[in-house]
């Protein structure tokens, strides 16, 4: 039986804009003409653009003055959104075409990670490094982590639950996130957790993974994208169009640099520039958005969730 859908339109526009942590890292004085963007952007590898596109001056070259905000809690970064406190954002795929599917019409502007065969990050399932648990099976009727739920690790995780001899029903699920998962196990109240990088590699020396999320959705697919609502993207055209363009740009230099982008990623999170160049880094979409590469995403949706179905080619702007 399908999971209800995760989301409703209430719960995706309550929240508060005040959860807002406008980041502290120095930016350069843009001049008065350009465009001015308010973007929000948890402070992660993977989501890492936003910060390179601000310190290497691509926003700047393409006509913008982008304000970043960082925010870990996807919830209040959404809801900021739809408040009109933010313009853009970046996030998973799975709260696009959830809000979509209730009404809320967003789009998405650029691709930002693209999970490619093995290539690149992943979220992996973890236990204590003591823990008796080795399988999806084990943690039939235990406790499990995930960031969001509603998000791409809860869907990832069901995915994977499902797709290795485990009773999905039986699994508690609870939210907790990435930064408070070393606590949770330590005190017994999950027996895993879903982690990405940095949080994995930040404890290695007290965790197990046990599995790979990322395959059971698909061998290629976009993992994040860079979203506004239709109705500032249709106001904003010019402005949206130059952040799309500049988003690619910053994609190439990226994965091209990761020497350079540690360098500025470290002065945006609490990590060294050593712990994340340990790290197996982030890749990011080189090229625009497709339909194809949203709908593996959206597919484990239309399982695991319950929304409507729908064709990935729907959530892309223009």
């Amino acid at each position: 039986m399908p999971m209800s859908s995760a989301i409703s339109r209430a719960a995706w526009l309550g929240g508060s804009a005040a959860a807002i942590l406008t980041s502290t890292a120095p930016r350069p004085s843009y001049a008065a003409d350009l465009i001015p963007l308010r973007v929000g952007v948890p402070p992660t590898d993977a989501t890492g653009e936003g910060f390179y596109g601000v310190d290497k001056g691509f926003y700047k070259d393409a006509g913008l003055d982008v304000t970043l905000s960082t925010m870990f809690n996807g919830a209040a970064m959404n809801a900021a959104l739809a408040a009109g406190s933010l313009d853009i954002i970046t996030g998973t795929v799975v709260p696009v075409a959830q809000a979509y599917t209730h009404g809320i019409d967003l789009r998405v502007v650029a691709p930002g990670l693209i999970y490619d065969r093995g290539q690149g990050q992943s979220v992996v399932v973890v236990t204590s490094a003591t823990s008796a648990v080795k399988t999806a099976a084990d943690l039939n009727g235990k406790t499990v982590a995930v960031n969001g739920l509603g998000d791409l690790t809860h869907l990832a995780l069901l995915q994977w639950l499902g797709s290795n001899g485990a009773d999905v029903k039986s699994v508690k699920l609870i939210e907790v996130a990435f930064p408070a998962v070393g606590p949770a196990l330590d005190q017994g109240r999950i027996d895993a957790a879903l982690l990405v990088e940095p949080f994995t590699t930040a404890l290695k020396v007290k965790v197990r993974v046990i599995g790979d999320t990322m395959p059971g959705i698909g061998p290629r697919f976009i993992g994040t994208v860079w979203v506004g609502k239709l109705s500032w993207l249709t106001q904003n055209r010019d402005a949206a169009q130059r952040f799309a363009a500049a988003t690619l740009k910053i994609a190439a230099w990226a994965n091209a640099n990761n020497a350079e982008s540690a360098t500025i990623l470290s002065r945006y999170t609490n990590m060294s520039v050593a712990t994340i160049n340990s790290l197996t880094r982030a890749v990011y979409d080189t090229s625009p958005a497709t339909g194809a590469l949203l709908q593996p995403v959206i597919d484990a949706q239309i399982k695991y969730f319950g929304i409507p179905k729908l064709a990935g080619a729907s959530l892309i702007w223009p």
